[in-house]
C-alpha cells in the first residue's frame, strides 16, 4: 500500500508497479483554514481507458480501480492511496 499528496499539476506513474494497476482512494486536501475546495483529476487505468472527475471538500473519498496513472490537475491538493 502506498500513499501520496499530489499538488496541482503533479502525476504520480506506474501505481500498482508493472502496469498492472491499483484501487486507488483520493480525497481533496483543503489548504488550512478553508472550508470548501475542488480539484479536477485525470486517472488512466491499466486497460487504457481515461477518465476526468471533479473531487470535492467537504465530500466523500472517491475511489477508482484498476489506476496506472493519477494526475491531479487542480487547484486543490489531492491525497491518494493504494
Amino acid at each position: 500500500m502506498g500513499g501520496k499528496r499530489l499538488v496541482a499539476g503533479a502525476t504520480e506513474h506506474n501505481i500498482g508497479g508493472a502496469g498492472a494497476g491499483a484501487a486507488v482512494t483520493a480525497t481533496v486536501q483543503p489548504p488550512s483554514g478553508v472550508n470548501m475546495a475542488q480539484a479536477t483529476v485525470n486517472v488512466t487505468t491499466a486497460g487504457g481507458g481515461n477518465t476526468n472527475a471533479q473531487l470535492q471538500f467537504p465530500g466523500q473519498p472517491r475511489r477508482f480501480t484498476a489506476v496506472t496513472s493519477f494526475n491531479n490537475v487542480g487547484p486543490a491538493d489531492v491525497l491518494i492511496t493504494w
